[in-house]
């Protein structure tokens, strides 16, 4: 079968659609609408811009070239969509490009972003009293109705089998979305226990899915059952509490509402009717419920009192929380053509990112479109509409919706997303939302990267789709009975093409049973060709429902519990489908599939309804390699009326170029080329688009396309070569407030036409760069941390260079180059991505290459050392009798230069820049630390210091004249430790003094002139005092 093949927009096209064009405007959040639209006076706003424009078309017309706006860096807050009509398009040749200038982080988003230190603890009024004791002084609040936000959307019945709504708004911090309160954490669920009333049955009563709001009664019969947890009971209130889960079949989802708890009978009625009714055993969570904000990242709107309640990750003094409210696409073209967005993020809608509703030629090039409530693009109609190279993340629905072209006549669209990245998708609606659908005839979706998903990766209805070259993992990881790639139940639905795809660790955890498939065509799809594909660790590689007319050709698959299934479905259980009068009947005939040219495209569609069309006819299942892999399952109407040939299931070596690296490309000396004749190599390298982990330059787990080079090494087995405009390798990484992140760069000095650079910063947080931009220098390297690069005093040379961004604990970041610091930033709280490559579309690319990246976290506090001086107590018992001096020092593994503080006697910590000097009398604590740049501070180091200094103070008196003489002594510091006394004969010049004696109680006062009593007194220090004479 001969598939027509939509050519990929190549890295040449994208870079003319971003190439600035002959006139360039400029748009700026600080600018104003009143400027001059140029890169000193810029614009405002978008719509100002879209003036100019129709202004000068409807003037002196569309220059050569087109048109661009350039977007400064900046949030660029939406309340309403910004649409562009047919009056807002481009030519051939002269697109009108909406772009971010090279390097800056521009963002579109639809919400509000609340500022950290405006969220107060949480109090105890309205929903704040029923928040649980536990982690009460940890929730923050904020007042919303006092920023003047009141619609914050109601929450919806939803899931599979309702029509689609807003979404409810929601809160984003640190680039994730947060999780309203639930229970279960952490997507766990509870089971449901015994069903007293199943409710309604809408699947049942309407024969298929509802089609508008508000929903038909049906929906209105709630359910009855029994909870086996307690936790209902211990909520204050019911009111607003929803629950999620898989109520009927695990490959279904929806919310109902709670009507009330009985715990008397342990029974929850629900609101809502689910759409396939409820069944004991299924899975659910509950949510929407303060009492259970219990775990970082949680939050609770209370819509009552307009109240946010957020428990943070992460401390949010000095960080943004974004809050979504437009219901409306961000972006949303209808009826203009030749208009291209790149470089743009488009964030926080409760809808979806961007909506293509009519128009053709319009380009979403390398871009992010993520943290939204519905889908992230949609291509609803038009031609040669493309999402290209753009990152589509943590979407509450699916990734792209691309649609387009004229079943009746099978005009194609040629609409496409192509090698994108695709993840995190279908967060709030976990079923059939998957990261590209395809709809319509003729569109594609190609070298893309997909995963991290409940549900499918890539949905398909309609005809002649091409499905190629994407790498698909991770997904199907919450559901059964489901596939990665999956069309379902629609003889018309025919003619795509699906091959050369790379499937992967399908399935989960958390995934029931081993009922997750591959490639899954469902209840009788047909006419569909699989050839080529490369299916690893998928609990079933293919499943296909009956059907007929499928091609499942050249496939590879490698470790799969089950393998290949082909039913006979349609003689069974699924006949009613099938059968005259079905579903299936209804659909087809609904198409002219008996006129041109569909009977020409699809000459087994003409004569299908007389041929037992429920009978699995005409499928060819061959040459296929089933590695360490189960039989193949294939029932007997399908053999006896298919074909079935050269399929191996082996435990052979099959001798891949290097599977424990991933590289599953066959050796030319594979036995699969000798075992299964006309077996065709497959592309491997192209379908893989994970290959950030074979890159050898460093730190691992990168994103975007590497290319490992062996042409210059810093070190190991190869580096990655920078080959391409607007082509960025990206690690990201935990945020971190500190620490040093490295970068080898081997420049070729004698390009002087050259713009690359490597960046190491946070994405909300700017720009810091090294690098070089020839448009700025050709003879010396630059940096940016602000609006422009500037050149740096560090000539270029060829060679290997070491970059260096040093980031410190106090905000503080140094730059270097070789060693040699270039920039300094004051106002660089964290990074949290490396990015290496061509910034710009501009076709200056050189021979340039990056290695050895790294990040060092210093997570080790200084070693702290404490010295008096002298080193023993000059004193008796501990005391010194004199000032000390205390010498500081500390070390650290990193920090050259820690930074020293002592806190001597409580009075406060203070920098030590040298030695201590302790010179008061009386008992001293000395407390000295040590932090370094990373912010590690090291343990306290005591020491105590004795000092007394002063002699005691004695007295006598005569306490029973004229015979006794008391002695006293004082000492307010180390205390007196005792009293001594002698008597002193003076004989003329002659003096006899006797021994000095401990003095205890009153003694003889002495006998005249001829003797006298001497005494002293000596503290516990040591110190003696003077002796003193007493003469009677």
């Amino acid at each position: 079968m001969t598939a027509a093949l939509l050519t990929p927009l190549s890295a040449a096209s994208a870079a003319e659609a971003t190439t600035p064009s002959a006139l360039e405007i400029f748009v700026s959040p600080t600018g104003s609408d009143d400027g001059a639209g140029t890169e000193a006076s810029p614009y405002a706003t978008l719509e100002k811009a879209q003036a100019v424009i129709r202004e000068t078309k409807a003037g002196s017309g569309l220059p050569d070239g087109g048109i661009t706006v350039t977007l400064r860096e900046g949030d660029y807050e939406r309340s309403a969509s910004f649409e562009l009509g047919a009056d807002d398009s481009g030519e051939e040749g002269s697109p009108i490009v909406y772009r971010a200038y090279p390097g800056e982080d521009v963002a579109l988003h639809g919400g509000r972003v609340l500022n950290g230190d405006d969220f107060v603890p949480a109090g105890t009024d309205g929903a704040g009293a029923r928040l649980d004791e536990s982690v009460r002084s940890s929730v923050m609040q904020f007042d919303l109705g006092a920023a003047g936000i009141d619609d914050l959307g109601d929450i919806l019945q939803t899931g599979m089998g309702l029509p689609p709504g807003a979404e409810p708004a929601e809160i984003f911090f640190d680039g994730e979305p947060m999780t309203i309160a639930r229970f279960p954490n952490d997507g766990a669920y509870v089971k449901v226990g015994t069903v007293s009333d199943p409710g309604g049955n809408p699947r049942q009563v309407l024969g298929g899915s509802a089609t508008s709001r508000p929903l038909p009664p049906i929906y209105d019969e709630g359910a009855t059952f029994g909870y086996a947890d307690e936790r209902p009971e211990s909520w204050a209130s019911t009111e607003g509490a929803w629950m999620y889960g898989y109520w009927y079949w695990d490959w279904a989802d929806g919310n109902v509402e709670i009507e009330s708890v009985d715990a008397a009978t342990n029974q929850i009625t629900t609101k809502n009717a689910s759409h396939y009714s409820v069944r004991a055993n299924q899975r659910y969570y509950y949510y929407n419920i303060p009492e259970e904000l219990d775990v970082p990242g949680e939050y609770y709107l209370d819509r009552a009192e307009n109240v946010l309640y957020f428990l943070p990750p992460a401390p949010i003094a000095g960080t943004t929380v974004a809050l979504s409210l437009l219901t409306d696409p961000i972006v949303q073209i209808d009826g203009a053509s030749h208009v291209t967005f790149s470089g743009i993020r488009f964030e926080h809608t409760r809808g979806d990112g961007i909506r293509i509703a009519s128009g053709d030629h319009n380009r979403i090039v390398d871009s992010v479109i993520a943290n939204l409530g519905g889908w992230g693009a949609r291509i609803e109609a038009g031609v040669d509409n493309v999402v290209h190279r753009t990152e589509i993340a943590r979407t509450g629905h699916g990734g792209v919706f691309v649609g387009g072209g004229d079943r009746p006549t099978l005009t194609r669209a040629d609409n496409a997303v192509t090698e994108s990245t695709i993840h995190d998708f279908s967060r709030l609606a976990l079923t059939y939302n998957p990261g590209v659908m395809l709809s319509g005839v003729g569109n594609t979706a190609a070298d893309n990267h997909i995963f991290n998903a409940p549900h499918q990766a890539i949905a398909f209805e309609g005809n002649d789709h091409m499905i190629e070259y994407n790498e698909v993992h991770d997904v199907v990881q919450d559901s059964a009975d489901s596939g990665a790639i999956y069309s379902v139940r629609d003889w018309s639905w025919t003619g795509t093409v699906i091959r050369y795809n790379y499937l992967h660790d399908i399935g989960g955890a958390g995934a029931p049973g081993n009922d997750q498939d591959g490639i899954y065509l469902d209840d009788l799809t047909s006419g569909i060709t699989v050839v080529g594909n490369v299916l690893v660790n998928v609990p079933r590689a293919f499943l296909i429902g009956g059907g007929r007319s499928n091609i499942i050709e050249n496939n590879l698959v490698v470790n799969s519990v089950h393998g290949l299934q082909l039913d006979s479905r349609g003689t069974g259980w699924a006949s009613y489908h099938c059968a005259p009068g079905g579903g299936m009947q209804k659909s087809l005939e609904k198409m002219p599939y008996q006129q041109e040219p569909w009977a020409s495209r699809y000459p087994w569609l003409v004569g299908l309804l007389g041929d037992e069309p429920c009978i699995p006819k005409d499928n060819s299942v061959q040459r296929n390699v089933f590695k360490d892999s189960a039989e193949l399952n294939i029932a007997g109407e399908a053999a006896s009326n298919g074909t079935v040939a050269d399929n191996w299931v082996t435990t052979d070596d099959l001798r891949f170029v290097n599977q424990a690296d991933g590289d599953l490309t066959l050796s030319p000396d594979s036995p699969v080329f000798a075992q299964v004749p006309g077996f065709e190599a497959l592309p491997f390298e192209r379908m893989r688009k994970s290959t950030q982990e074979p890159l050898d330059i460093g730190l691992t787990g990168w994103s975007g396309t590497g290319h490992p080079s062996t042409a210059q090494v810093h070190s190991g087995t190869a580096s990655h070569a920078v080959v391409a405009d607007r082509e960025i390798l990206t690690h990201h990484t935990e945020p971190k407030s500190a620490g040093t992140v490295a970068a080898w760069f081997w420049d070729d000095a004698a390009d002087t036409s050259m713009q690359v650079a490597a960046n190491a910063a946070a994405g909300d947080n700017g720009f810091r760069a090294l690098g070089v931009a020839t448009a700025v220098s050709t003879t010396n390297y630059v940096y940016r941390t602000g609006a422009n690069f500037v050149a740096t005093p560090v000539p270029r040379s060829t060679g290997w260079h070491r970059f260096e961004w040093v980031y410190a604990a106090d905000d503080a970041l140094e730059l270097k180059i070789d060693g040699t610091t270039v920039a300094t930033d004051a106002s660089s709280p964290a990074f949290d991505r490396i990015q290496l490559g061509d910034w710009w579309a501009d076709n200056r690319t050189g021979a340039v290459y990056f290695d050895d990246v790294s990040i060092t976290v210093d997570e080790q506090a200084p070693a702290v050392t404490v010295a008096a001086d002298p080193a023993e107590p000059n004193g008796a018992n501990g005391w010194y009798t004199g000032p000390v001096t205390v010498n500081v020092a500390a070390t650290d593994d990193l920090d050259p230069a820690p930074v020293i503080e002592a806190n001597i006697d409580g009075a406060g910590w203070t920098t030590a820049t040298g030695p201590l000097s302790i010179e008061a009398d009386g008992t001293h604590e000395v407390l000295v630390r040590a932090a370094d740049a990373s912010g590690n501070v090291s343990d306290e180091v005591s020491l105590a210091i004795k000092i007394d200094a002063a002699a005691p103070a004695v007295a006598a008196e005569l306490v029973r004249r004229p015979t006794r003489l008391a002695i006293s002594a004082t000492d307010d510091v180390a205390g007196v430790s005792g009293i001594e006394y002698r008597y002193v004969l003076q004989l003329g010049d002659r003096t006899i003094a006797g021994d000095w004696r401990a003095y205890d109680e009153p003694i003889i006062a002495g006998a005249g002139l001829l003797v006298k009593v001497e005494y002293r007194a000596t503290d516990a220090a040591g110190n003696v005092s003077a002796a003193q004479v007493y003469r009677d």
